[in-house]
């Protein structure tokens, strides 16, 4: 059986060879969708590079083909539309299914071409757009926010198979009449007992009146990380804990926000690591960190603060998407706020027993989002939704007289 999978992510070509510079489908991931079906046609953007970094993972897999839409996303290219819809109805009609990744200019496209063409089709929905574009800092943003908002609400709800990535959050924003399962898109490899071990040995160790080291992973380029929230409750911070330090490992560029941490008056306890060479690395990075947080004002379900978890770090959220259904409540601040963010970071540096108690809890948590529970639960899903394509009349299904 044939699969299109549409979503806007920009996959980089080299030397006709694909890689997934931003991490959301490296080959590992298309696996997932060629163990279920024979083919998988990928729809979406890509970017001819002249140099492979060390940084680019490998897309390319047995039976996955790439397909190119020209961006049409900006004002300069928005005339590209009517190409890109075309070109997406033809790919549709040549496969038996549709899976969809939303929010998505080419998913959502995707999927109003599978019900033109009685096509079944199943969405995968991994985001919220009032989130990311209510807070993405300019009018035009907030603009579209309810738009986007209402467009993703009606085509989940009309979607005869529907995977969230969330337990509770995306499920009551985008309420659906259709097959159901809440599996994360993000999966680790399950941590040994050792590394637990290893987490409370430190813990024992820790003296507050030594480096306190607060970790965050994330994009520097991103406005929804929350940088400066973490910065500032640093400055907060600093007034009793001299030795606190911060240290932000992620890409892109880190001018704009030394320049914020020089406004603070914290540039000397905020480091900026960059990149790291590998998945290994990085894990060793986060068992240096005393505290993770993650104080987003959008997100999904962040693979970050789970990997972090399963390092067994105590750890600190703000009340965003998915992140609440990660940590313990009482570790929960409230978005945007970063005195709460400091107050509970304060918790974990104050009492040995509270951190201990945390890193446990945490990094059995984590193994809930392991590779080989995940892979079973998604795998059963897909072939049920599989055995009923066959099944699914979506002109009855969109007129709500039949379901899966």
């Amino acid at each position: 059986m044939k699969l299109l999978f549409a979503h806007d992510n920009i996959f980089l070509k080299y030397d006709n060879i694909y890689f997934d510079g931003y991490g959301a489908f490296p080959s590992d991931v298309l696996k997932r969708y060629t163990s279920v079906f024979e083919t998988v046609n990928f729809v979406s953007r890509q970017k001819q590079v002249s140099s492979k970094s060390e940084n680019f993972t490998p897309a390319s897999t047995e039976r996955v083909e790439f397909i190119n839409i020209e961006n049409f996303k900006t004002l300069k290219t928005f005339y590209r539309i009517l190409e890109a819809k075309k070109k997406i109805e033809e790919e549709v009609n040549k496969v038996d299914c549709v899976i969809a990744r939303l929010p998505s200019s080419i998913g959502y496209i995707a999927v109003n071409a599978a019900v033109k063409n009685n096509i079944p089709y199943a969405v995968e929905v991994v985001g919220c757009p009032w989130d990311s574009l209510w807070n993405y800092g300019n009018i035009e943003g907030k603009i579209l926010a309810p738009y986007e908002f209402m467009k993703m609400k009606k085509i989940v709800k009309k979607a005869p198979f529907v995977l969230y990535v969330t337990d509770t959050f995306l499920q009551e924003r985008y309420p659906t009449r259709g097959v159901t399962i809440n599996c994360s898109n993000v999966e680790i490899i399950r941590p040994q007992n050792e590394v637990l071990e290893s987490r409370q040995i430190n813990n024992q160790r820790f003296n507050k009146n030594k480096v306190i080291k607060i970790g965050m992973i994330g994009s520097l380029g991103s406005r929804f990380k929350g940088f400066d929230l973490a910065m500032e409750a640093i400055k907060n911070l600093s007034e009793t804990y001299k030795n606190i330090e911060l240290h932000i490992l992620g890409s892109g560029d880190k001018v704009v926000w030394e320049k914020y941490a020089r406004e603070l008056g914290v540039e000397d306890k905020v480091f900026f690591v960059g990149t790291l060479p590998s998945g290994k690395a990085v894990l060793e990075w986060l068992d240096e960190i005393n505290i993770y947080i993650q104080p987003s004002k959008q997100e999904g379900l962040p693979r970050a603060l789970i990997e972090a978890m399963s390092r067994g770090c105590p750890a600190v959220g703000s009340n965003t998407a998915g992140i609440p259904e990660l940590l313990d409540e009482e570790f929960i601040h409230k978005k945007g706020d970063s005195i709460d963010l400091a107050n509970k970071i304060e918790q974990l540096i104050a009492s040995k027993k509270i951190k201990l108690q945390q890193s446990e809890r945490n990094f059995h948590f984590a193994n809930n989002y392991s590779k080989d529970v995940l892979d079973k639960r998604r795998a059963d899903y897909y072939m049920n939704f599989k055995e009923n394509v066959e099944k699914i009349n979506l002109k009855e299904y969109e007129d709500g007289v039949s379901s899966p």
